[in-house]
Protein backbone atom coordinates (compact mmCIF):
# COMPACT_ATOMS: atom_id res chain seq x y z
CA UNK A 1 0.00 0.00 0.00
CA UNK A 2 0.96 3.31 -0.63
CA UNK A 3 1.58 5.92 1.94
CA UNK A 4 1.99 9.28 1.37
CA UNK A 5 5.17 10.66 2.64
CA UNK A 6 6.51 13.86 3.58
CA UNK A 7 5.88 14.60 0.32
CA UNK A 8 1.79 15.31 0.59
CA UNK A 9 1.73 18.18 1.95
CA UNK A 10 4.33 19.68 -0.27
CA UNK A 11 2.66 18.68 -2.95
CA UNK A 12 -0.13 20.59 -2.64
CA UNK A 13 1.46 23.64 -1.57
CA UNK A 14 3.21 23.09 -4.97
CA UNK A 15 -0.20 22.67 -6.68
CA UNK A 16 -1.37 25.79 -4.73
CA UNK A 17 1.75 28.00 -5.98
CA UNK A 18 0.95 27.51 -8.90
CA UNK A 19 -2.28 28.69 -9.25
CA UNK A 20 -1.44 31.44 -7.63
CA UNK A 21 1.41 32.48 -9.98
CA UNK A 22 -1.34 32.66 -12.66
CA UNK A 23 -3.86 34.34 -10.85
CA UNK A 24 -1.14 36.86 -9.84
CA UNK A 25 -3.18 38.42 -6.99
CA UNK A 26 -1.87 40.21 -4.17
CA UNK A 27 -2.80 37.39 -1.67
CA UNK A 28 -0.24 35.06 -3.61
CA UNK A 29 1.64 35.03 0.34
CA UNK A 30 -1.29 32.73 1.78
CA UNK A 31 0.83 29.93 0.62
CA UNK A 32 2.23 27.57 3.06
CA UNK A 33 6.15 26.41 2.92
CA UNK A 34 6.97 23.58 1.44
CA UNK A 35 7.69 21.74 4.46
CA UNK A 36 7.00 17.93 5.04
CA UNK A 37 4.28 16.20 7.04
CA UNK A 38 5.15 13.49 9.25
CA UNK A 39 2.36 11.41 7.67
CA UNK A 40 4.22 9.54 5.11
CA UNK A 41 2.52 8.94 1.73
CA UNK A 42 4.45 7.57 -1.81
CA UNK A 43 7.17 8.57 -3.29
CA UNK A 44 7.21 9.43 -6.51
CA UNK A 45 10.92 10.51 -7.55
CA UNK A 46 11.31 11.27 -11.57
CA UNK A 47 13.98 8.96 -12.58
CA UNK A 48 15.10 10.01 -16.14
CA UNK A 49 16.33 6.76 -18.64
CA UNK A 50 19.63 8.51 -18.25
CA UNK A 51 20.32 8.28 -14.87
CA UNK A 52 18.96 4.36 -14.64
CA UNK A 53 21.46 3.63 -17.24
CA UNK A 54 24.05 5.53 -15.00
CA UNK A 55 22.59 3.26 -12.01
CA UNK A 56 23.14 -0.02 -14.18
CA UNK A 57 26.75 0.79 -14.78
CA UNK A 58 27.57 1.90 -11.09
CA UNK A 59 25.59 -1.48 -9.79
CA UNK A 60 28.48 -3.24 -11.52
CA UNK A 61 31.16 -1.21 -11.02
CA UNK A 62 30.29 -2.09 -6.90
CA UNK A 63 30.07 -5.40 -7.38
CA UNK A 64 33.62 -5.30 -8.32
CA UNK A 65 35.25 -2.66 -5.81
CA UNK A 66 35.97 -3.40 -2.39
CA UNK A 67 33.32 -1.51 0.15
CA UNK A 68 35.80 1.31 0.15
CA UNK A 69 36.12 2.17 -2.85
CA UNK A 70 32.42 2.54 -3.07
CA UNK A 71 33.04 5.91 -1.32
CA UNK A 72 33.99 7.23 -4.86
CA UNK A 73 31.06 7.19 -6.40
CA UNK A 74 28.38 10.69 -5.83
CA UNK A 75 25.35 10.60 -4.08
CA UNK A 76 23.65 10.57 -7.46
CA UNK A 77 25.13 7.42 -8.49
CA UNK A 78 24.54 5.99 -5.04
CA UNK A 79 21.28 6.57 -5.43
CA UNK A 80 21.17 5.40 -8.69
CA UNK A 81 22.95 2.24 -7.61
CA UNK A 82 20.27 1.54 -5.01
CA UNK A 83 16.93 2.10 -7.46
CA UNK A 84 18.33 -0.48 -9.98
CA UNK A 85 18.91 -3.16 -7.00
CA UNK A 86 15.33 -2.13 -6.01
CA UNK A 87 13.59 -2.76 -9.69
CA UNK A 88 15.96 -6.11 -9.44
CA UNK A 89 14.50 -7.14 -6.32
CA UNK A 90 10.87 -5.96 -8.12
CA UNK A 91 11.08 -7.86 -11.33
CA UNK A 92 12.58 -11.07 -9.44
CA UNK A 93 9.29 -11.06 -7.28
CA UNK A 94 7.57 -11.28 -10.75
CA UNK A 95 9.08 -14.14 -11.85
CA UNK A 96 9.07 -16.00 -8.76
CA UNK A 97 5.54 -15.53 -8.44
CA UNK A 98 3.73 -13.63 -11.64
CA UNK A 99 -0.17 -14.80 -10.95
CA UNK A 100 0.07 -13.34 -7.34
CA UNK A 101 -1.59 -10.14 -7.24
CA UNK A 102 0.63 -8.34 -4.43
CA UNK A 103 3.61 -9.30 -6.19
CA UNK A 104 2.01 -7.56 -9.45
CA UNK A 105 1.01 -4.62 -6.86
CA UNK A 106 4.50 -4.41 -5.35
CA UNK A 107 6.14 -3.93 -8.72
CA UNK A 108 3.54 -1.83 -9.81
CA UNK A 109 4.61 0.15 -6.98
CA UNK A 110 8.03 0.71 -7.50
CA UNK A 111 7.34 1.39 -11.17
CA UNK A 112 5.50 4.47 -9.79
CA UNK A 113 8.61 5.24 -7.03
CA UNK A 114 11.34 5.39 -10.07
CA UNK A 115 8.74 8.06 -11.93
CA UNK A 116 7.43 5.25 -14.78
CA UNK A 117 3.84 6.10 -14.25
CA UNK A 118 2.64 3.70 -17.53
CA UNK A 119 4.01 0.91 -16.38
CA UNK A 120 2.46 1.70 -12.79
CA UNK A 121 -0.80 2.06 -14.10
CA UNK A 122 -0.17 -1.41 -16.19
CA UNK A 123 0.71 -3.56 -13.05
CA UNK A 124 -1.92 -1.56 -10.89
CA UNK A 125 -4.65 -2.33 -12.95
CA UNK A 126 -3.10 -6.02 -13.71
CA UNK A 127 -3.21 -6.33 -9.97
CA UNK A 128 -7.08 -5.09 -9.52
CA UNK A 129 -7.89 -8.06 -12.74
CA UNK A 130 -6.45 -10.89 -9.93
CA UNK A 131 -7.92 -9.20 -7.25
CA UNK A 132 -10.66 -6.83 -7.41
CA UNK A 133 -10.95 -6.23 -3.87
CA UNK A 134 -7.76 -4.28 -3.15
CA UNK A 135 -8.20 -0.86 -1.58
CA UNK A 136 -4.68 -0.07 -1.45
CA UNK A 137 -4.17 -0.73 -5.13
CA UNK A 138 -7.13 2.08 -5.85
CA UNK A 139 -4.88 4.26 -3.04
CA UNK A 140 -1.92 3.84 -5.42
CA UNK A 141 -3.62 4.68 -8.61
CA UNK A 142 -5.36 7.65 -6.75
CA UNK A 143 -1.41 8.88 -5.91
CA UNK A 144 -0.38 7.89 -9.85
CA UNK A 145 -3.34 9.99 -10.59
CA UNK A 146 -2.68 12.88 -8.12
CA UNK A 147 1.22 13.36 -8.76
CA UNK A 148 0.40 14.40 -12.92
CA UNK A 149 -2.58 16.52 -11.98
CA UNK A 150 -5.44 14.59 -12.51
CA UNK A 151 -7.33 15.42 -9.45
CA UNK A 152 -10.89 14.55 -10.40
CA UNK A 153 -9.46 10.66 -11.65
CA UNK A 154 -7.63 10.33 -7.75
CA UNK A 155 -10.37 10.97 -6.59
CA UNK A 156 -12.72 8.14 -8.31
CA UNK A 157 -10.04 6.08 -7.26
CA UNK A 158 -9.75 6.70 -2.99
CA UNK A 159 -13.78 6.53 -3.54
CA UNK A 160 -13.59 3.40 -4.93
CA UNK A 161 -11.40 2.20 -2.20
CA UNK A 162 -13.70 3.65 0.01
CA UNK A 163 -16.10 1.14 -1.12
CA UNK A 164 -14.11 -2.07 -0.36
CA UNK A 165 -12.68 -0.57 3.14
CA UNK A 166 -14.50 3.02 4.74
CA UNK A 167 -12.11 2.78 7.85
CA UNK A 168 -9.00 2.26 5.88
CA UNK A 169 -6.47 4.97 6.77
CA UNK A 170 -5.68 8.11 4.84
CA UNK A 171 -8.05 7.89 2.25
CA UNK A 172 -10.37 10.70 3.08
CA UNK A 173 -7.86 13.08 3.78
CA UNK A 174 -6.11 12.08 0.01
CA UNK A 175 -9.80 12.92 -1.52
CA UNK A 176 -9.44 16.00 0.89
CA UNK A 177 -5.98 16.99 -0.73
CA UNK A 178 -7.36 16.56 -4.44
CA UNK A 179 -10.46 18.76 -3.78
CA UNK A 180 -8.24 21.14 -1.94
CA UNK A 181 -6.43 21.62 -4.98
CA UNK A 182 -9.34 21.71 -7.10
CA UNK A 183 -10.83 24.70 -4.74
CA UNK A 184 -13.39 22.84 -3.36
CA UNK A 185 -12.54 23.05 0.35
CA UNK A 186 -16.28 22.96 1.30
CA UNK A 187 -15.94 19.16 -0.05
CA UNK A 188 -12.49 18.43 1.55
CA UNK A 189 -14.20 20.09 4.92
CA UNK A 190 -17.07 17.79 4.75
CA UNK A 191 -14.38 14.85 3.70
CA UNK A 192 -12.74 15.52 6.51
CA UNK A 193 -15.02 16.32 9.53
CA UNK A 194 -15.82 12.57 8.39
CA UNK A 195 -12.61 11.24 8.68
CA UNK A 196 -11.89 13.31 11.94
CA UNK A 197 -15.28 11.36 13.51
CA UNK A 198 -13.21 7.63 12.78
CA UNK A 199 -10.00 8.52 13.54
CA UNK A 200 -10.15 11.72 16.41
CA UNK A 201 -6.63 11.92 17.16
CA UNK A 202 -5.39 11.85 13.91
CA UNK A 203 -3.28 15.00 13.64
CA UNK A 204 -3.00 15.02 10.19
CA UNK A 205 -6.52 14.95 9.90
CA UNK A 206 -6.86 17.98 11.75
CA UNK A 207 -4.13 19.60 10.20
CA UNK A 208 -5.39 19.60 6.70
CA UNK A 209 -8.64 20.50 7.91
CA UNK A 210 -7.10 23.72 9.28
CA UNK A 211 -5.89 24.13 5.48
CA UNK A 212 -9.11 23.64 4.03
CA UNK A 213 -10.58 25.98 6.42
CA UNK A 214 -7.61 28.60 6.07
CA UNK A 215 -8.64 28.28 1.84
CA UNK A 216 -12.38 29.15 2.81
CA UNK A 217 -10.98 32.21 4.33
CA UNK A 218 -13.00 30.53 7.89
CA UNK A 219 -9.52 31.82 9.95
CA UNK A 220 -11.30 31.04 13.69
CA UNK A 221 -11.51 27.46 12.44
CA UNK A 222 -8.38 27.50 10.99
CA UNK A 223 -7.17 28.02 14.06
CA UNK A 224 -9.18 25.63 15.96
CA UNK A 225 -8.04 22.43 14.30
CA UNK A 226 -4.36 23.71 13.55
CA UNK A 227 -4.65 23.99 17.45
CA UNK A 228 -6.08 20.62 17.87
CA UNK A 229 -3.25 19.50 15.64
CA UNK A 230 -0.40 20.67 18.31
CA UNK A 231 -2.11 19.59 21.18
CA UNK A 232 -1.94 16.09 19.82
CA UNK A 233 1.37 16.22 18.91
CA UNK A 234 3.31 19.91 20.06
CA UNK A 235 6.56 18.65 17.54
CA UNK A 236 4.16 19.03 14.63
CA UNK A 237 5.56 21.74 12.37
CA UNK A 238 3.84 22.81 9.61
CA UNK A 239 0.95 23.47 12.29
CA UNK A 240 2.68 26.43 13.88
CA UNK A 241 3.16 28.07 10.18
CA UNK A 242 -0.04 27.41 9.86
CA UNK A 243 -1.26 29.13 13.50
CA UNK A 244 0.94 32.17 12.12
CA UNK A 245 -0.98 32.53 9.24
CA UNK A 246 -5.24 32.18 10.85
CA UNK A 247 -3.93 34.65 13.93
CA UNK A 248 -2.16 36.81 10.79
CA UNK A 249 -5.67 37.36 8.84
CA UNK A 250 -7.58 37.47 12.75
CA UNK A 251 -4.73 40.52 12.95
CA UNK A 252 -3.83 38.52 16.41
CA UNK A 253 -0.32 40.08 15.42
CA UNK A 254 1.57 38.65 19.26
CA UNK A 255 0.22 35.89 18.60
CA UNK A 256 1.25 34.82 15.03
CA UNK A 257 5.14 36.82 15.94
CA UNK A 258 4.63 33.57 18.85
CA UNK A 259 4.15 31.03 16.38
CA UNK A 260 6.30 32.19 13.96
CA UNK A 261 9.31 31.97 16.43
CA UNK A 262 8.10 28.44 17.63
CA UNK A 263 8.33 27.37 14.19
CA UNK A 264 11.58 28.57 13.12
CA UNK A 265 12.83 26.97 16.11
CA UNK A 266 11.10 23.25 15.73
CA UNK A 267 11.88 23.80 11.53
CA UNK A 268 15.64 24.78 12.84
CA UNK A 269 15.90 21.36 14.91
CA UNK A 270 14.74 19.64 12.26
CA UNK A 271 16.87 20.69 9.05
CA UNK A 272 19.92 20.05 12.05
CA UNK A 273 18.84 16.62 13.40
CA UNK A 274 18.06 15.59 9.52
CA UNK A 275 21.66 16.85 8.91
CA UNK A 276 23.28 14.82 11.83
CA UNK A 277 21.48 11.39 10.52
CA UNK A 278 23.71 11.72 7.40
CA UNK A 279 26.92 14.11 7.66
CA UNK A 280 24.61 16.43 5.51
CA UNK A 281 21.09 17.15 4.29
CA UNK A 282 20.11 14.90 1.18
CA UNK A 283 18.22 12.84 -0.18
CA UNK A 284 20.12 9.64 0.21
CA UNK A 285 18.90 8.84 3.46
CA UNK A 286 15.58 9.17 2.33
CA UNK A 287 15.93 6.93 -0.45
CA UNK A 288 17.57 4.25 1.47
CA UNK A 289 14.53 4.63 3.78
CA UNK A 290 12.16 3.68 1.05
CA UNK A 291 14.40 1.01 -0.43
CA UNK A 292 14.54 -1.07 2.97
CA UNK A 293 10.60 -0.53 3.07
CA UNK A 294 10.65 -2.23 -0.15
CA UNK A 295 12.42 -5.30 0.59
CA UNK A 296 10.61 -5.39 3.59
CA UNK A 297 7.23 -5.61 1.43
CA UNK A 298 9.11 -8.42 -0.38
CA UNK A 299 9.99 -10.28 2.39
CA UNK A 300 6.30 -10.40 3.40
CA UNK A 301 5.03 -11.65 -0.34
CA UNK A 302 8.40 -14.39 -0.13
CA UNK A 303 7.12 -15.30 3.69
CA UNK A 304 3.78 -15.71 2.94
CA UNK A 305 4.29 -17.81 0.32
CA UNK A 306 6.71 -20.21 2.73
CA UNK A 307 10.18 -18.62 1.48
CA UNK A 308 11.08 -17.62 5.07
CA UNK A 309 15.04 -18.28 3.72
CA UNK A 310 14.66 -15.48 1.30
CA UNK A 311 12.46 -13.01 3.96
CA UNK A 312 14.99 -13.28 6.14
CA UNK A 313 17.86 -12.37 3.44
CA UNK A 314 15.88 -9.26 2.62
CA UNK A 315 15.22 -8.29 5.93
CA UNK A 316 18.85 -8.42 6.67
CA UNK A 317 19.16 -5.89 4.07
CA UNK A 318 16.56 -3.93 5.33
CA UNK A 319 18.06 -3.56 8.47
CA UNK A 320 21.71 -2.82 6.94
CA UNK A 321 19.43 -0.14 4.97
CA UNK A 322 17.96 1.67 7.62
CA UNK A 323 19.62 0.50 10.68
CA UNK A 324 17.49 2.50 13.03
CA UNK A 325 14.10 1.13 12.50
CA UNK A 326 13.19 -0.70 15.51
CA UNK A 327 10.39 -2.63 13.53
CA UNK A 328 12.00 -4.18 11.42
CA UNK A 329 14.45 -5.88 13.65
CA UNK A 330 11.54 -6.97 15.41
CA UNK A 331 10.07 -8.40 12.34
CA UNK A 332 13.20 -10.13 11.67
CA UNK A 333 13.47 -11.57 15.26
CA UNK A 334 9.79 -12.75 14.82
CA UNK A 335 11.24 -14.95 11.52
CA UNK A 336 14.22 -16.71 13.29
CA UNK A 337 12.15 -17.08 16.69
CA UNK A 338 9.60 -19.35 14.18
CA UNK A 339 12.27 -21.36 12.75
Amino acid sequence: MFTPSATTFKLYSMVKHKKRRKRKTKNSSRSQPPASVTKKRPKWVLAPAAVVCVGIACFFLLKSWSGSDSSLLTQEEKIAVLKTEEMELAQQLLRDFPGNDATVSFVGSVYGQHGNNTEAVKFLNKALELNPNRPDVYDALGWVAFTKGAYEESITHWKKALEIDAKLPGLRSSIAFSLMALDRGSEAIEQLEKNIQIFPKSVYSHFLLGQAYLQQKDYENAKKHYQIAIELDQNYVNAYYGLFTACTRLKQQAKAREYMAVFKKLKAEEMKFQKARDGAYNDMVTMRQTVAENHIKAAQIYRAQGQSDRAEELLEKAIKLDPGNVKYKQFYQSIKNRK
